[in-house]
Order: C-alpha cells, then structure tokens, then sequence
C-alpha cells in the first residue's frame, strides 16, 4: 500500500490517498475525500497501464465537480422523490438538490465529506469511517459509517458497507465508478455488451422517480438477461437517450453475494463482473455526461462511461413494497459489492 498527500481541503484538513497493487499488476487508487475509488488501472500488453475509471488529477477538481466519480454515496442512493419521507408519523424534509428532489444523499451527503482512514492489517486493505451526525442533510439517528477497499490476487475489488445508529433511518451505499473498459478517454460506452441477471425493473416516471411497481424486461429495452451490444440497442431506438434503471435483482435486502452482471469489451476481450449482496442495480450509461477534461490530459463526452451502481431501490423510504431501507438501533448495515476485472 502507497500512501501519498493527495491535497488539503480549505478547512486545512489533509486528505491522503492510498494505492493499491495486487501480483497481476492491477491498481486502484482511494482518497478519503468522499472513500472515492478515483483509479482503475490494468496492465495492457505493451507494459503500459490503461485507465478504467473515469477521475481527475486534484483534490480540487473533485471539489469543483458536481458529479459523484467514484464516491461512495449516503445515506441514501438514488432518489428519493420530493426530498421527504414519513417515518413512524414524523415527515423528514431532505436537503433538496435535486428540486424537487432528494438525490444521493444531499448536497453534503458521503461522497463531499472527508473521511478518516483507520489501521488495517492487510496491505491490500483501506478502510476508511465517517460519522454522520442527527440531522445531517435531513436524515434522523447519529450515524457512523464505514466503507472499506480490499484489492485482490483475483482481480477482484470488494467493497464492504458497515453502519450502526442510534435512531431508526434510511441507509443505502453504493459507489459511483465510471467505467469504461476499451479505457477512460478513448471511446464512448456503446462498443460494450451488457448483461443483467434480472427480470424486472423499478418502473419510473418521466422525471426516473418510482411509481411502486415493477416492469418485466420481456420484449423491452431492458432486456439484457442475454448479452446485448447497448450500442446497437440504443441505435435502433433513436428516442432512447440512455439506460439510467433499477435492476430488481430481488424483493429482500439481504442477500447472498451472487453474480448480477457482466461487462464485456469485445475489442480487447476486457470484462467486468459485479456481484453483490444488494437487491438493487442500477445501469447508467452516461446519459448527463459533459464534456469534461478529466486525469491524464483525457477528455469524456457523454455516454464516456457507465455505472452499475448495487443498492436499494430508489425512494424506497416511500414505498413500503421495497425492501425496507431503514437500519434500527442496536442492528448492524452490512452489505457488500465485487467488481471483477478480467482482463
């Protein structure tokens, strides 16, 4: 593990990042800002590295940004429509920033917060905590979290969600990476094909909130239960601007960690599989992308890179046919997300 001063926050607090290396020569990068996992890297055949997470080169430009490349998202992933929810007869109003909506967590929420990093054993181990106080963008209980990193010998990066409270509250975590395996820069997302183990998606409105029921995929765009090019699927849907859904990989939100998607990049034969214990995953193309110059002189576009972010379903505070999203006093959140890189 290389530990290194990534750069220091106006407040004057420092933030380090950590870079991880396993014996195949793969490589991530996390910073305590936001536990971001802002770097993917894999050998290629000609000894180089090749980037496969869309990042930037400062702590300033993650400051500057609006977006959440690669954060670790809290308390509440995705959506939650009109910023509000009931809760045993007491309405909690959200911080609003995404009128007239609550989205990832706030304008504050986990992935625009310093972390602290604590001691771990393993040198292929970051394991980074948060304290997240009554309130805080709205949301009821003292809150501590963890986000923990572990690179390994498999090519795999596991992501382990932890969190206790003192007052009932919603939690869902996820990460936002951005990939893109043909490498960051180089090409949109559309030469990929996808694949989702799932049958149905969290039906939605014309502004992505939930209507409460659920879409089989069956003969729809969605349906990605076989591999499908999105390039080619998009193209003959020329109204589509992009796939931003909820897989409902199950209606419980525990779950044995399984295989619920795979990536593949015919050109060069890279693939990404993600397993997880979440009952949620949702597919994003890259569909409000920028043009945005990125680390290492690169520039994306949109539809620069995609997401398969694992959580619980979106408003689920509202909707009591989710699985319930609310973590009580004295129980324990822990949930837990795999990529796989092949390559």
């Amino acid at each position: 593990m290389l530990k290194e001063l990534f750069g220091t926050l106006p407040s004057g607090e420092n933030v380090y990042s950590y870079t991880l290396e396993n014996k195949n020569g793969m490589s991530i990068k996390v910073i305590e800002y936001g536990a971001m996992l802002i770097s993917i890297k894999v050998p290629t055949k000609n000894g180089e590295k090749e980037e496969l997470t869309i990042g930037f080169d400062t702590l300033e430009d993650y400051l500057n940004q609006r977006g959440n490349f690669g954060s670790t998202v809290g308390r509440y992933a995705n959506r939650i429509a009109n910023a509000k929810f009931e809760l045993d007869g007491v309405t909690y109003n959200l911080n609003e920033n995404r009128p007239p909506n609550h989205q990832h967590g706030g304008e504050k929420g986990f992935g625009k917060v310093l972390w602290k990093t604590e001691e771990t054993v393993d040198k292929n181990t970051v394991k980074l905590g948060y304290f997240s106080c009554d309130g805080d963008q709205g949301y009821p209980g003292n809150l501590q979290v963890w986000s923990t990193y572990i690179l390994t010998d498999e090519n795999e990066i596991k992501m382990i969600y932890e969190a206790k409270t003192d007052k009932t509250t919603p939690i869902s975590m996820t990460n936002h990476a951005y990939f893109n395996l043909a490498g960051i820069g180089n090409e949109d997302v559309f030469g990929h094909d996808v694949q989702i183990f799932a049958d149905k998606i969290v039906d939605v409105d014309q502004n992505l909130i939930p209507t409460g029921k659920f879409k089989d995929v069956q003969e729809t765009i969605f349906d990605l239960r076989e591999p499908k090019n999105i390039g080619k699927v998009m193209k003959y849907s020329p109204t589509f601007e992009g796939y931003d859904h909820c897989y409902a990989i199950s209606n419980v939100l525990q779950n044995p960690i399984k295989l619920v998607a795979r990536v593949n990049q015919p050109k060069n034969g890279r693939a990404l599989e993600v397993y997880t214990t979440q009952p949620g995953l949702q597919f994003y193309t890259g569909n409000f992308l920028p043009r945005l110059p990125i680390a290492n002189g690169k520039i994306i576009n949109k539809h620069g890179g995609f997401a398969l972010e694992t959580q619980n379903f979106p408003d689920g505070p509202n909707h009591k046919e989710f699985p319930s999203p609310f973590l009580k006093p004295g129980e324990k959140y822990n949930q837990e997300t795999v990529y796989k890189i092949l390559f």
